[in-house]
């Protein structure tokens, strides 16, 4: 099973998950079967808010899982048309986060729970998204 975490600095599995999957930096995948990770720069940041091309984002790597604190509606669609299925974060790095989606007990992110457009409401506690 490969799960992937988008991430701002390269801290290994130590690492924080970045917020939003569109706009972070690189990715990290981690290997459940072998145990072992590696890490790439986000091919997509140029893209328009609304329009990222998930596949690209990813340089063609084939996840099963992306576990990230927010996804808009559309990349969400997009992750699922492949098979990946994606996961909000809890609390902890991605060392911790490995062990809650082994147990369980990460949260699946559905369409109903992804970013809206600008000015839209948002799961989010309720408030508009804020452009990014």
């Amino acid at each position: 099973m490969k799960l992937c975490f988008p991430i701002q600095d390269d801290n290994g599995l130590a690492s924080d998950i970045f917020d939003h999957f569109g706009s972070a930096p690189r990715f990290l995948i981690y290997n459940t079967e072998k145990k072992d990770s590696y890490i790439f720069e986000n091919q997509d940041m140029e893209q328009r808010h609304g329009h990222c091309n998930p596949m690209r984002a990813l340089r063609g790597n084939i996840v099963d899982a992306v576990i990230v604190g927010r996804v808009g509606a559309a990349t969400l669609k997009g992750l699922n048309n492949l098979g990946i299925r994606v996961y909000q974060i809890a609390k902890g790095d991605i060392q911790a986060h490995i062990g809650l989606y082994k147990r369980k007990k990460l949260t699946e992110i559905t369409l109903l729970h992804a970013c809206g457009g600008h000015g839209q409401m948002s799961a989010h506690g309720g408030q508009p998204d804020r452009p990014r």
